[in-house]
């Protein structure tokens, strides 16, 4: 069955499409790739979805073409072999690619800050760090940019309460075009980083903690300290900078915004390509999940705290040295990350 959701997609290589959990169904998987290519600065409308319940050849366009041109020679023995490249490895090696990801976003690579009038949030209890965190965003009320969804995040160590704050690294968050979150590391000198050392991570982190909406943290936790704002007056500008983000949305109907799990789905096509069950790994292959079983006896499957629904998983790179060398025909798959995180 062909779906052909907006435009026709460029000519680009196609992707293959392996259920990866029970209840995964295309349409839930269509919507997750949606979230997923808005993440990488597209309006998602460029997909062409060819297959069945349990796998399908996908296409899409409107991506950067270096980029995917970098991951499409990566995936090339891949597609030799079945035709196809693996939807999941395209999305380790673009999106959860930090260096890639940064280039289709267009991403700065030097630090800028938001524009003056500012406010600032000194944050005294967060949800990620026992530290401070400096929070910086638009005041609002002049135009253009000073209204603009944008914030810059310090992190660092020392506490506003007691020895101090010192800042160690940068973040900046902004929206693109398309209305979807950008985030953005960079070290204390403003130079672009990959990750960050502390707990943010490298940008896939942040895109899994922030989900579909603008973070609020703890505000009725935090005073206003050291000058800054307290957690109400942020939460209060958050919400106008919620509505304005949501305006922005608008252009992009094709991405489900009022979907509350669709980044979910969007994370449940990579998080099971990188820890499969034997299912999963029977569809790529072509053959049953016994025999499966059977070729990765010496390995152990766990069941994820996170997502138990999956059952007993696998992780990809030990089964792909097993599978690949007896199924296939030679090849050697791109590696990838062991998390998207």
């Amino acid at each position: 069955m062909i779906f052909l959701l907006g435009c026709i997609a460029q000519d680009v290589a196609p992707y293959r499409w392996v259920r990866g959990y029970e209840g995964e169904t295309p349409e839930i998987a269509q919507a997750g790739l949606r979230w997923a290519l808005s993440l990488m600065g597209s309006r998602a409308e460029d997909i062409v979805w060819d297959g069945d319940a349990d796998e399908a050849t996908v296409s899409f366009g409107d991506l950067d073409p270096e980029v995917i041109a970098e991951v499409d020679a990566e995936l090339a023995s891949e597609r030799d072999l079945r035709g196809s490249a693996d939807l999941g490895r395209f999305l380790m090696l673009s999106l959860y690619e930090p260096e890639r990801y940064y280039r289709m976003v267009d991403a700065p690579t030097r630090f800028v800050d938001v524009a003056e009038p500012a406010l600032t949030y000194n944050v005294t209890a967060s949800l990620l760090t026992e530290t401070g965190r400096v929070v910086r965003l638009p005041a609002g009320g002049c135009a253009p940019r000073c209204g603009a969804v944008e914030f810059t995040v310090e992190e660092g160590t020392g506490t506003f309460k007691a020895d101090g704050f010192r800042v160690g690294e940068l973040e900046r968050i902004d929206l693109m075009p398309n209305g979807q979150q950008r985030f953005v590391v960079y070290d204390a000198d403003g130079e672009r980083i990959a990750a960050s050392e502390g707990p943010a991570g490298p940008p896939g982190r942040c895109m899994w903690c922030h989900e579909d909406h603008l973070m609020r943290g703890v505000p009725d936790q935090n005073p206003a300290v050291g000058g800054g704002i307290s957690g109400a007056r942020f939460d209060r500008r958050l919400a106008e900078l919620t509505v304005q983000m949501q305006d922005v949305r608008s252009v992009t109907p094709a991405v489900d915004w009022d979907e509350p799990v669709v980044h979910e789905y969007a994370e449940l096509l990579v998080f099971s390509f990188l820890n499969p069950s034997a299912e999963r790994l029977a569809r790529e292959w072509g053959q049953t999940p016994d025999a499966v079983e059977r070729a990765l006896s010496e390995q152990t499957p766990a069941e994820d705290a996170e997502f138990p629904q999956l059952g007993l998983l696998y992780e990809r790179a030990s089964a792909d040295a097993v599978l690949a060398p007896l199924w296939g025909d030679g090849w050697t798959p791109a590696p990838v990350a062991s998390t998207f995180r």
